[in-house]
């Protein structure tokens, strides 16, 4: 009986997610509300649960400390996307490195894997393409130089969804299902773990796309396409030439 109850819970909400009858985030919020209504849980000794018992363990469940953690990305994610600031970090990098499509590939992998690592691997890759697009529409249909940065940047974002517990959603329920077994991980022994293993990944994945035989060779333009530099990015740019001829007076 309880089994029949909470297969009618996820048909009901299989039909609300299809016909789109509510919104999305109005349906994944009705589930735990279904699951107390209807009594899906059991007790220790397998009676249906109470309604105060199912309450406790549904929203226990529905808010715990995963879900936060991956709201906390994508909220930083908002953040980051609503202030532009990863292309003000593109446009710094096409002033510094735009002379060196190889170096300019490399940057950009670097970019991603930290922005995956920071947030999670499928945004940084929707707010890496949206950074690169000014360049990819001002290549050739078929520019090695495009296909390689696509290329790199699938390759660094994968890499970068296992550099943190909170890069992917299987990272998030591999910690889920080892707190679950007293097996605690911190965020910084996950990061100490996977860090090297990032970085040599990240330069290896570069190398062949660079300069392995048979590989795409970014080779075809000698500077990074994309439009002139905009004044919104002044700050970025004068703070780097500060920097440049503060380092030129030192060595001086």
């Amino acid at each position: 009986l309880i089994a029949s109850r909470a297969a009618a819970v996820v048909a009901c909400i299989l039909i609300l997610w299809i016909s789109n009858s509510l919104p999305y985030h109005a349906t994944a919020f009705a589930v735990p509300a279904l699951v107390v209504l209807f009594r899906c849980l059991r007790e220790n000794d397998h009676s249906p649960a109470s309604p105060q018992f199912s309450a406790k363990v549904v929203v226990a469940a529905f808010f715990g400390e995963s879900t936060f953690l991956l709201l906390g990305g994508y909220t930083m994610s908002a953040a980051i996307s609503r202030c532009e600031l990863e292309v003000f970090a593109a446009n710094a990098l096409r002033y510094r490195l735009g002379h060196s499509p190889k170096k300019f590939l490399l940057a950009v992998m670097i970019l991603a894997c930290i922005i995956s690592a920071i947030l999670s691997n499928s945004t940084a890759a929707v707010l890496c393409v949206a950074v690169l697009e000014p360049c990819l529409a001002r290549s050739d249909h078929d520019s090695k130089f495009a296909k390689s940065l696509l290329l790199g940047l699938a390759l660094a974002c994968n890499v970068g969804g296992m550099l943190s517990p909170i890069a992917s959603m299987q990272n998030i329920i591999s910690v889920s299902t080892l707190a679950d077994a007293d097996i605690t991980i911190s965020f910084g022994q996950w990061i100490l773990f996977a860090a090297p293993i990032g970085i040599l990944s990240t330069i290896c994945s570069w190398a062949i796309l660079s300069f392995f035989p048979g590989s795409v060779k970014p080779n075809d333009v000698l500077v990074v396409p994309g439009p002139p530099l905009q004044m919104n990015d002044s700050a970025f740019i004068s703070v780097l030439s500060l920097t440049k001829n503060n380092n030129l007076k030192l060595k001086a």
